[in-house]
């Protein structure tokens, strides 16, 4: 073994004199316990940094106290054994309970991010998939499915959870405001209506339909008359005295076209949002058997039993000693 010389032993020293650890005996006392985890087996009786109350301890103590009333100094003994090792238990008990809660915690916690995690490359997927397919149709189409039959397989993936449900309703919400400030969808958002309605979906081909009444209507309506030739007609008119006889404007509500359309789309939204809820209510459920099926076996529970198991010895032992002690035949062999 190497051992330091006189030189390095004092410069050690002098190290450690710079130390910040704590110097009053309270913050000693409180530093000595930075590595207690639950208490399970502490020889403290109460340890505050649990939680523990002295003034719990001391009720708990005497109404024990007053219940078995000991006569003798060995049974005062008994009856503090059994007052420690019940206040113990309680401790054992506290202790698993917190145990158990914050394993469910995080098992919460784990389960909400996975399940974030598999929503997140299901949208990547669906954004990539929907970039091709709008390309392919609007450059070349063609009779191949396979894009189709990809992103429809996606759109069932995500409309499986909640998050994924959740996130093509917010997508069919943005088309609806597009609808709303435009009257009708542009190419690319009417095929990202599609993919979220599904292709095969009634809601969305409804909403097709819709769009492309909306694009004739509006190509077809008339535009406001040219600057120069309302000049010319309003200086005949008044040269002549006589209105110029012309084609009345027929009239055209671009309003109701777009809320005819907005209608619909916020039906295939509706739909969605039910299908939510139910997913919403299975996924609890699905998660509460996972949570079972995950904590119970878990090995920590057996080292909760053996210390109660252990505590509770101690404690009927007193008992049986105490109860023995007053009784005229004696202590049992059993203790003996």
């Amino acid at each position: 073994m190497r051992k330091n010389s006189q030189k390095q032993t004092e410069a050690s020293r002098i190290n450690g004199a710079k130390g910040k650890g704590p110097k009053s005996s309270m913050g000693k006392d409180r530093v000595r316990l930075n590595a207690l985890k639950d208490g399970l087996f502490s020889k403290n009786i109460v340890i505050k940094s649990l939680g523990e109350r002295k003034e719990d301890f001391e009720r708990l103590k005497k109404e024990t106290w007053d219940f078995f009333q000991p006569a003798s100094a060995f049974g005062e003994m008994l009856v503090a054994d059994i007052v420690e090792n019940r206040w113990r238990r309680q401790r054992v008990r506290r202790a698993e309970s917190a145990d158990m809660k914050n394993r469910l915690d995080t098992l919460w916690i784990r389960d909400e991010l996975r399940r974030s995690d598999e929503v997140a490359s299901q949208k990547v997927l669906f954004f990539d998939l929907l970039g091709k397919y709008v390309i392919a149709v609007l450059s070349q189409p063609t009779e191949d499915t396979s894009l189709t039959v990809k992103l429809e397989e996606v759109r069932q993936k995500l409309a499986g959870t909640s998050l994924g449900v959740e996130f093509l309703i917010k997508r069919l919400e943005g088309l609806d405001s597009e609808v709303q400030a435009e009257g009708q969808l542009s190419g690319d958002s009417l095929f990202e209506m599609l993919a979220c309605c599904g292709f095969g979906n009634e809601e969305g081909q409804i909403c097709l339909q819709l769009d492309l009444v909306n694009f004739l209507e509006f190509k077809k309506a008339p535009g406001p008359p040219a600057k120069k030739h309302g000049k010319q007609k309003r200086a005949k008119e008044k040269k002549t005295g006589q209105k110029e006889a012309g084609k009345e404007r027929p009239e055209f509500d671009k309003g109701m076209y777009k809320q005819v359309l907005s209608v619909a789309i916020r039906e295939a939204t509706r739909q969605l949002k039910v299908r939510k809820k139910l997913l919403e209510y299975a996924e609890k459920f699905e998660a509460k058997t996972r949570t079972t099926a995950s904590v119970f076996p878990a090995e920590g529970s057996d080292r909760f039993l053996r210390a109660e198991t252990t505590i509770e010895r101690r404690m009927y032992r007193a008992l049986v000693m105490l109860l023995a002690l007053r009784s005229e035949s004696g202590v049992p062999k059993m203790l003996t």
